[in-house]
């Protein structure tokens, strides 16, 4: 037999074998945890050793979640290669493990990609612990509730020169909103300015989200489900994603390290500017425990942008397909924030709460089409039973925001964008309802949900009041969506138009004529 037909044929016997043995392994005592005296939550019929790795999709998985749900209850299970996965469909569900048994639900699976290109020292990704928690207490003092008021100048800014790149570009608008998030991120966590795509920050930090979105990818990378390959000789053809980590590492030091050095260099001289990492360096060094203390404030400040970047842009993008779809919807904020605001000037902070409609919209943005419709994965940290089921220790656990959000029990005809649905003689009134499923859940629930709400806010009054979105004429649009960790809308194409031609001196003024 020729050699390379030797190595096709060795290949090949390898691909078959090693899940095999792998599970094999896992099912040994001593690997498999504790025996399970009760069954797992029920879910579609498995095949022998794969489970139900040929029955989950690899597009938007959380509708066909959804739709078992309504056949086996709201908390389902499926196994991929032995791994129980627990999919919770429900708000009870959600609140009666993440909240209600937050310690035992709060872990995150450790993966062997992200941990080899450094991820995992990421606030998201930290096993549940005395490092998540100071990693979480570094998030929320530079990014919570407290702390975003005293960024709304820095927001409106960003937000208005937004408008001026839209009234110029209008087709390009993919390109600003993003720039403007991305922008917003790095100057408020690290006092960088950035005015344009090419600039070595910028690409950098969204070299890095590219790397993470590939290196969580279902399937994309075997060595998650047979841990066994990492041990493989370098000479082995099943070493090649060895090759992809190693560059990854490169790119996610890149964000993490090198605008940290910046700080700290700045901070020497004293010359840095103010931003979260500078202040929360600063906290670090008055603390008992500096050095872990700095080691979270670099992380959660590299977090803040690969978290909040994405998440920010694509919920905005839902936000223009919404008022393209939904014109009546658009003309009715409109009317809102002319009657509250007027024409003379753009919208401030002190006018949301006088804008309870323009508020219910905002709500329907998260709920309509949540951008990260599955939630990270939680792990069980030890066995559990829920309503008669097993949870076994390491279970991988989900909560699927799709299906709590279109909830029809909650959110009547849930599929259509309705913000009313939010309102009550005609103030805002969330009792039950709040969307707060587009964050997550528990103790993982985002930290910089406060950030992007504020931001949100921002350019969602600012582009209604000074433009309207259409679609392109004689063209219907329906939703499509993206499919990942991060899910978005698809490329579309809208008219943004100027509302009247006093808009154009409006932003010009608002942007001191230098945008």
């Amino acid at each position: 037999m020729p050699s390379h037909a030797m190595d096709s044929y060795t290949c090949l016997i390898l691909a078959l074998a090693i899940p095999v043995v792998w599970v094999i392994f896992r099912r040994l005592p001593g690997n498999a945890g504790s025996t399970r005296r009760l069954p797992l939550p029920p879910g579609p019929a498995r095949w022998p050793l794969i489970g139900n790795l040929l029955d989950i999709p690899t597009v938007h998985p959380w509708k066909t979640y959804t739709d078992w749900s309504k056949r086996y209850g709201d908390v389902i299970s499926v196994t991929i290669w032995g791994q129980p996965i627990i999919v919770l469909c429900s708000a009870q569900a959600v609140d009666d493990l993440f909240n209600k048994e937050s310690v035992k639900y709060s872990d995150r699976p450790q993966s062997i990609v992200l941990s080899d290109i450094d991820f995992l020292n990421m606030t998201g990704s930290i096993e549940y612990g005395d490092t998540w928690r100071r990693h979480r207490r570094a998030f929320h003092h530079g990014y919570g509730p407290g702390m975003v008021e005293s960024y709304h100048p820095l927001v409106l800014k960003k937000t208005r020169h937004l408008l001026q790149h839209l009234l110029d570009a209008p087709d390009q608008y993919k390109h600003h909103l993003r720039l403007t998030f991305a922008s917003l991120v790095l100057e408020v966590t690290y006092g960088i300015h950035i005015s344009s795509w090419d600039d070595k920050w910028i690409e950098a930090a969204e070299t890095a989200i590219h790397d993470f979105e590939e290196a969580t990818i279902p399937g994309e990378f075997l060595v998650e489900y047979f841990p066994i390959l990492k041990h493989a000789p370098s000479w082995s053809p099943l070493t090649g994603w060895k090759r992809r980590i190693a560059l990854f590492k490169q790119h996610v030091h890149a964000l993490t390290d090198n605008p940290y050095d910046l700080v700290v260099k700045q901070m020497t001289r004293g010359e840095e500017e103010h931003c979260v990492l500078s202040e929360l360096l600063r906290k670090a060094q008055d603390s008992g425990e500096a050095d872990k203390d700095t080691h979270a404030a670099k992380y959660a400040a590299a977090s803040a942008y690969i978290a909040g970047v994405d998440t920010t842009f694509s919920a905005f993008r839902v936000f223009l397909l919404a008022m393209a779809m939904y014109p009546e919807v658009q003309a009715k904020a409109q009317m809102e924030l002319d009657r509250i605001v007027g024409k003379d000037r753009l919208p401030g902070y002190e006018d949301r709460h006088h804008l309870p409609y323009l508020n219910a919209v905002m709500k329907e943005i998260q709920r309509w089409q949540p951008v990260v419709p599955l939630s990270l994965p939680h792990t069980s940290s030890s066995d559990g039973e829920y309503n008669g089921y097993s949870i076994p220790k390491q279970s991988i656990i989900l909560l699927n925001s799709w299906s709590i959000l279109h909830d029809p029990a909650v959110y009547p005809d849930p599929e259509q964008f309705n913000p009313e649905r939010f309102l009550k003689n005609g103030k805002l009134d969330l009792a039950g309802k709040d969307p707060l499923a587009a964050f997550g859940g528990g103790r993982r629930i985002c930290p910089g949900r406060w950030f992007s709400d504020s931001a949100m806010y921002a350019a969602v009054s600012h582009i209604l009041h000074a433009f309207t979105i259409s679609p392109p004429l004689d063209e219907h649009m329906r939703v499509e969506m993206t499919s990942g960790i991060v899910s978005a809308p698809r490329d579309y194409r809208y008219r943004i138009i100027p509302r009247s031609e006093g808009v154009r001196n409006l932003i010009s003024i608002s942007c001191g004529g230098d945008a």
